[in-house]
């Protein structure tokens, strides 16, 4: 009973945020637009119509300036008309420079600099920019940051930025993750307080946090489009001058390549009793190992509490406090999340060949959660007499 309910919380904690580019064009875009060609904002964004045509043979510039030495992060994405030089675009910070031969979206970041340099070597070219100044930079295999509390920098504006990396490496700026797991536990947020998590490649804000809470994660799905990086800005919006220092949290990611996401995706699948709609066999899905996993169930666990002190990953106990009614309201939080994605609410809202609906009871663990989104929040649009008809589960409270 125990292992039971400890997979349905992790299993039901899987929130789901794929990356769809069928939104706004304009989603990813953050800040005001630097037409000039210098920038001095925070965070802005451009393209190639604002760079300073300067010299023959053509070379074009664009500067991202800052008075005092800052961290920048620039993103570069949609680029079109490269020219035939094997290196149609540089950007540099005064000591060293990065040539771009790819027209993959990519990231680049520079630490403690007064200025960035972007150079494109032909008329043709286009792309679009955007980059952020004076945010703290996680760039790691997998970022694990904690801030504490009494922190004298912390005000409002305070921002970090993740890049959550397969393989760190100084010059990598290519590489293409099938997934990230983002945790961020530990929040406490004094009043009148707000903290975020947002997508910087789509736009879209994937967690914002009003009250203190010890766990909440997301998982971002690279579908659709390849990516080189994922990246992803936690910025405090919002505190009173007087108790921003109060504000903690800490953040965990991870990375996951096509092989761990896959073997990830199975065990999930498995866990959940769904594997059969994807036409996967569990008994051989069982007899691997698959670390992703592993490494995913003790996070979440060590951040609810549901690991003793004595335990290791591979060796995980539980608490009693798995049987607590404030874990049943937690599966129904994140069971609601991971209905947002895009897979999970064709099911909640499909429908059979005699054009009912599928019965709740197909989400095994987040069944009160289906019924709950269809009856009571009609996310389906369609009037039903009775929630006690699709399925004989009450709804938890």
């Amino acid at each position: 009973m125990k292992d039971f309910l400890k997979r349905s919380l992790l299993i039901a904690s899987w929130i789901f945020v794929a990356l769809s580019y069928d939104s706004s064009p304009d989603a990813w875009k953050s800040g005001d637009s630097c037409s000039k060609h210098y920038c001095l904002e925070k965070k802005s964004y451009f393209d190639q119509e604002s760079f300073l045509a300067a010299s023959i043979p053509y070379r074009s510039y664009k500067l991202l300036y800052s008075y005092t030495p800052t961290n920048f992060v620039v993103y570069i994405r949609n680029i079109l008309n490269p020219s035939q030089h094997k290196n149609f675009l540089q950007i540099c910070d005064g000591s060293k420079c990065e040539y771009l031969s790819s027209t993959e979206d990519q990231v680049f970041t520079f630490t403690s600099v007064n200025q960035i340099t972007i150079v494109l070597s032909s008329p043709t070219t286009q792309l679009q920019v955007q980059y952020y100044a004076g945010c703290d930079i996680l760039d790691q295999t997998d970022v694990g940051f904690e801030l504490e509390a009494a922190s004298s920098s912390t005000q409002e504006g305070r921002c970090w930025v993740l890049i959550p990396r397969l393989q760190h490496v100084e010059t990598s700026t290519q590489q293409h993750i099938a997934a990230i797991n983002v945790f961020i536990t530990k929040v406490n947020l004094p009043p009148n307080s707000k903290l975020s998590l947002s997508n910087v490649l789509t736009g879209e804000v994937l967690i914002s946090f009003g009250t203190s809470t010890d766990l909440d994660f997301t998982t971002v799905e690279n579908i659709g489009r390849q990516i080189s990086n994922s990246m992803f800005l936690l910025s405090v919006d919002a505190c009173p001058e007087i108790l921003c220092s109060l504000i903690s949290f800490k953040i965990q990611s991870q990375a996951l390549g096509d092989q761990d996401y896959q073997c990830f995706q199975e065990k999930q699948l498995c866990d959940y009793g769904m594997a059969e709609d994807e036409d996967i066999i569990c008994e051989g899905v069982e007899a691997t190992e698959c670390s992703a996993y592993q490494e995913f169930e003790y996070i979440v666990d060590a951040a609810i509490g549901l690991l003793t002190i004595d335990s290791v990953p591979g060796d995980v106990l539980l608490s009693e406090r798995a049987f607590s009614k404030s874990q049943k309201r937690r599966i129904n939080m994140q069971c609601k999340n991971s209905f947002k994605s895009r897979k999970w609410k064709n099911k909640l809202c499909g429908k059979k060949i005699n054009g009912q609906l599928w019965n709740c009871d197909i989400f095994r663990i987040c069944s009160n959660t289906c019924v709950e989104l269809r009856f009571l929040h009609n996310v389906c649009g369609v009037i039903m007499e009775s929630p006690f008809r699709d399925s004989s589960l009450t709804l938890m409270t």
